[in-house]
């Protein structure tokens, strides 16, 4: 169960979208509240997040912002980029502190798919048997993880790309938006597929991917 008092890092375009998540989880009886904004910038849209859930968070500059004690909360990220998602998680684990998974009730996942902690399933995601998806990923409208996939920390699956069965994706890779992973293809890390790519053999670390079929090569390194 997602917990009462959620910190979503990040107060911009995603920070928004998971707020609308979290309100529609409240309206369907999943008891939880946004307590907190953080985010270091003075331009979160604290007005928008304010109309979505009906009330208005704090915001807060840092983690370092959070009360030390009382009530417990647990965070979010609400960052689309990669690296940027994988540093605030090391951060958040740095600080002591837990992250928790948000899953539109309009999404489908499967009994025997496992979710990591720290997870975002926007509506309409399609989150097939067996498959596993580690901490902190995050899976956009309309997204397809099927059958068997494994999914790895922090990486991004963008609206309505497809993971066909048995493809795995390393840690902190994006794919884009319309892409299409085939069956038994293996991703790396750190890698990036282009939107509207079509990816029917293997992609290695740091690989930059685009067209149909997708050709590439290593743009990206730790």
């Amino acid at each position: 169960m997602i917990n009462q008092n959620i910190a979503l890092i990040g107060g911009g375009a995603l920070g928004v979208e998971v707020a609308a998540i979290i309100a529609h989880m409240a309206r369907s009886d999943q008891a939880c509240e946004v307590s907190y904004i953080i985010d270091f910038a003075d331009s979160v849209r604290l007005d928008d997040i304010e109309e979505i859930l009906g009330y208005r968070p704090q915001h807060i500059k840092t983690l370092a912002d959070l009360p030390s004690s009382g009530i417990a909360v647990e965070c979010v990220v609400c960052v689309g980029e990669p690296r940027i998602r994988a540093k605030i998680m090391a951060e958040v684990t740095e600080a002591g502190l837990e992250l928790c998974s948000v899953v539109s009730p309009l999404a489908y996942v499967d009994s025997t798919a496992g979710l990591g902690a720290g997870c975002v399933i926007f509506p309409f995601a399609y989150i097939g048997p067996k498959a596993k998806l580690a901490d902190n990923s995050v899976v956009n409208v309309g997204g397809i993880v099927g059958h068997d996939v494994v999914l790895g920390q922090s990486s991004v699956v963008s609206p309505t790309a497809n993971l066909n069965g048995f493809s795995s994706v390393g840690d902190v890779t994006l794919i884009g938006a319309g892409a299409i992973v085939n069956p038994h293809v293996k991703i790396g890390r750190i890698a990036k597929i282009s939107s509207g790519s079509v990816l029917i053999r293997d992609a290695g670390d740091g690989y930059l991917v685009a067209g149909n079929p997708a050709k590439g090569r290593q743009m990206f390194r730790d």
